[in-house]
């Protein structure tokens, strides 16, 4: 604990991703039974779980796709003592995100997804038509503003690769791109000693 993490170096990309985070605060985690009945009231909540394993952390990322991946790896690479915390289910590690051919970057009038590459005014609106304009135009302009620096930082620190269309490389044995950049990011991660804990088992990964 007591890594100084500045709000400006984290958010290289961490915040636009959409991860949810806990800074400088015990995780608690509640065992299953406490959720298996639905709550009548906010004070139900408190007096019903109780929790069965505490952890001290720096920083506790919500979810093991591409974005709680990222924000993971940031934040241990400047230095904080990390916990992603996930559901499990029956995709494992990275959920959807194995499922995710690139990283952001989609097509501007070409199957090519690099052409999208330094247009940036062009990238915000063709990402914001793609989801119908019903994003956040603040984190959609961050998103496209920054995005090169992510990709660039995820590409040179994490080791993820993308092909001549900025896809993510297959990985061995017909292994999608999207589980491929999943695995990379996660070896990453712990290597970097991020704690993994699954809040089904309540079990380090």
């Amino acid at each position: 604990m007591g890594a100084k993490v500045s709000r400006r170096d984290f958010l290289l990309g961490s915040a636009v991703l959409g991860t949810g985070l806990l800074a400088a605060a015990p995780l608690a985690v509640g065992t299953q039974a406490a959720y298996a009945k639905e709550p009548d009231s906010v004070e139900e909540i408190d007096e019903s779980i109780e929790p069965s394993e505490v952890y001290e952390c720096d920083f506790c990322v919500c979810g093991s796709g591409t974005a709680g991946l990222c924000a993971a790896n940031r934040a241990a690479e400047l230095g904080a003592k990390v916990i992603l915390v996930d559901v499990v289910t029956e995709n494992g590690v990275g959920g959807n995100s194995r499922y995710v051919e690139n990283i952001g970057h989609i097509s501007v009038g070409t199957d090519n997804a690099l052409q999208a590459q330094g247009e940036v005014d062009t990238f915000y609106d063709s990402l914001s038509a793609y989801h119908r304009y019903a994003g956040n135009t603040i984190i959609t302009r961050r998103f496209s503003d920054t995005g090169e620096e992510v990709r660039t930082w995820t590409s040179e620190f994490q080791g993820v690769t993308f092909n001549a269309r900025g896809k993510y490389d297959e990985g061995p044995d017909e292994m999608s791109g999207g589980m491929n950049a999943v695995m990379t990011m996660y070896e990453l991660g712990k290597s970097q000693g991020v704690q993994f804990i699954s809040m089904l088992a309540h079990s380090s990964c």
